[in-house]
């Protein structure tokens, strides 16, 4: 967030950015009646509003675990950037910084599919080069259940308490929704880090039953 409000490097590129797509209808402006409070630069307050979301066809984007996905347009409502006190909404301000960090990579839970669509346009609109996506699966308890700190033990602290092994909480770990070339179940952190590659995950959520 604070990428959009501080920072005349980050303000120049996505002040650049909004004049050249303002004219190409990619946003949609909304007048603040009055100066909100902060720094936010006054073109992106005043442009960046609203994402405008097509309202027929399909975006597709390519999830490296999971392929090509295809969302229908009318599934997406048009998306809020700029909230009424003039800091930027998550969408927006996950972008820019992802965008002005060099991000090549983006490496998150797969409830995060739903979002991104509006990632991909706002990267085609700003014509940014897109990051490769990997959208992991999320690990569930044995009831199929998403992991939380009300069903199970997720405070790793308990687990160095009841005595069991860095090594081999991560060696566990490493295989939930990845598997090692040789099947081997048994293997040390250097030989985790020497053989994994992010294209080998599986994209079905593994149970978490330890």
């Amino acid at each position: 967030v604070l990428i959009l409000c501080t920072g005349n490097s980050a303000r120049s590129i996505l002040g650049e950015a909004l004049i050249n797509q303002w004219g190409r209808g990619k946003f949609v402006g909304y007048s603040a009646g009055s100066s909100p409070k902060g720094t936010v630069h006054p073109i992106a307050l005043e442009l960046l509003r609203h994402l405008k979301m097509p309202t027929e066809g399909t975006i597709k984007f390519r999830d490296e675990l999971r392929g090509d996905i295809e969302i229908d347009h009318k599934q997406r409502d048009d998306q809020v950037l700029i909230k009424s006190d003039g800091f930027p909404t998550y969408h927006l301000a996950n972008v820019v910084d992802d965008y002005l960090m060099k991000i090549t990579h983006i490496i998150r839970g797969d409830e995060w599919i739903a979002s991104t669509p509006k990632h991909v346009l706002l990267y085609d609109y700003f014509s940014w080069q897109k990051p490769l996506f990997f959208h992991t699966p999320l690990l569930r308890n044995p009831d199929k259940s998403k992991l939380s700190k009300r069903h199970s033990h997720t405070n790793v602290a308990w687990y160095q308490e009841e005595g069991f092994l860095a090594e081999a909480i991560i060696n566990f770990l490493a295989l939930m929704g990845w598997s090692h070339p040789e099947e081997k179940e048994i293997f040390s952190t250097e030989e985790f880090i020497q053989k994994f590659d992010l294209k080998d995950i599986k994209a079905v959520g593994p149970i978490f039953d330890l």
